[in-house]
């Protein structure tokens, strides 16, 4: 590893925990010092609670195979801070990174407008995709929309994005998922183009209203009648939705990279992006510019998109036989489409659950979508401040009558849920957090290395 990009990332990771304030007015002013790299950038903005990295995978690798060069801004990152910038697939370089991060931390700013880690994370993406001409840029929310720090900038989206909406985050984006929703609904602005996944009634009516208040041209992808629309089906590309179509309908000719049911949903997001990225080039200034992502747009292009798009971490099988899949699901949402995967592809079968959380999640909901499908858990702590503890975590779920092991050492528990299946036959899944996944992904690729 480079040593000045070593020495720079852990000064920005120091931003997680000391003196830095969040929002939009510090993500705001750091860009204007940097001189709004942000400006003339076609952006595709995404928020939600569940699918917004999948949503964003899709849609880049769709676009790639279009030949168009993405850039794209995720969060969190699994094992390498880099997953967080990546141009064309590729990684940030480290020495790139160090660069762009040490003129970051070298900004003077106000004494009261501190850039919090994830603040210099953006402006680190924004400041690389224009050194590398990025065609399209993908940004994905940190949290909630309204007050993220990716809605800092001055420039309007062409198109945003909104995924699956539920409960998470609750002490900060509302208890409800009308309060949720209107959060979300932050990243929605007049010049936009609105993309929205199918999502429960009352969240998607409190972004319907905020589109038709903002005259923000929307569709929905619940069903086939959504894309029908005279505009979407004049000026967009017809094998655009002709593949919209057939994502919706989950035909067995479309194949997705991407495992888990819940992955047609999120492709279907990223095909409503593009269709709505082709109508906004069709207007104003970047009307001449249209041809340039028609002309590859095909449905070959499209097809193989789809089927070539990975995202480590989610619904990840890291062995087929016997089964160890890793998933980031987080909340009781995401647990869910997780379990009714598990339920659709290994029908009448139990598993064994390696698991992780974080305190401030809904967990005792997380469990239960969880505990019919249990033959037995072994739990950890997470490596981060919120953890929840790994031995309250097991207490709970043997109160519903399943085996649960607590571990102290997640690399030692590692290798126990492995060698676990030597004498069972019972498939292993791992969930619960992001932060969790990355640590086994790591502990893995070093196994799989040696």
């Amino acid at each position: 590893m480079d040593e000045a990009y070593q020495k720079v990332i852990e000064k920005i990771e120091k931003r997680r925990r000391f003196g830095a304030k969040s929002g939009r007015e510090v993500s705001e002013e750091l860009l204007r010092r940097v001189g709004h790299p942000e400006e003339g950038m076609r952006i595709i903005h995404i928020a939600g609670t569940n699918g917004k990295g999948s949503t964003a995978a899709f849609l880049d690798q769709i676009l790639r195979k279009a030949e168009v060069k993405a850039g794209m801004f995720t969060s969190p990152h699994l094992i390498s801070f880099r997953e967080r910038i990546k141009v064309d697939g590729r990684m940030i370089e480290e020495k790139a990174a160090a660069r762009i991060g040490q003129r970051l931390l070298d900004t003077k700013m106000p004494e009261d407008l501190t850039p919090t880690f994830f603040d210099l994370c953006l402006a680190m993406a924004l400041l690389y995709f224009k050194e590398q001409e990025c065609e399209v840029v993908i940004l994905e929310t940190g949290l909630g929309g309204r007050l993220d720090s990716t809605r800092g900038s001055a420039t309007v989206p062409l198109v945003s994005v909104i995924t699956a909406i539920g409960l998470d985050h609750t002490s900060v984006l509302g208890s409800t998922l009308q309060e949720i929703a209107g959060e979300k609904a932050g990243i929605l602005r007049q010049g936009t183009r609105a993309v929205l996944a199918q999502m429960a009634d009352e969240a998607a009516e409190v972004l319907v209203e905020e589109c038709n208040q903002n005259r923000i041209p929307w569709i929905q992808m619940t069903t086939k009648e959504y894309i029908r629309e005279k505009e979407i089906r004049e000026i967009s590309s017809y094998p655009v939705v002709k593949m919209l179509s057939a994502v919706l309908e989950e035909r067995s000719d479309v194949k997705l990279g991407l495992y888990g049911d819940y992955q047609w949903q999120n492709a279907a997001n990223a095909l409503g992006a593009i269709a709505q990225l082709c109508c906004a080039l069709e207007e104003g200034e970047e009307r001449m510019q249209r041809q340039w992502l028609l002309d590859e747009l095909t449905e070959a292009a499209i097809r193989e998109g789809l089927r070539d798009t990975q995202w480590p971490g989610r619904a990840q099988i890291l062995r087929d036989r016997p089964l160890f899949m890793v998933d980031g699901a987080h909340n009781p949402q995401g647990v869910k489409a997780l379990a009714d995967t598990l339920k659709r592809r290994y029908p009448g079968e139990k598993f064994h659950f390696f698991t992780g959380v974080l305190s401030d999640k809904d967990y005792r909901s997380m469990m239960k979508e969880m505990l019919p499908l249990a033959d037995s858990f072994d739990t950890v702590s997470v490596d981060n401040l919120r953890t929840l503890e790994g031995e309250e975590l097991a207490k709970l779920i043997r109160s519903h009558g399943i085996t649960a092991n607590y571990h102290k050492d997640i690399k030692k528990a590692m290798h126990m849920v492995l060698s676990y299946q030597e004498d069972h036959t019972e498939g292993v899944v791992a969930f619960g957090s992001l932060y969790f996944i990355g640590e086994i992904l790591g502990i893995w690729k070093k196994m799989v290395d040696n």
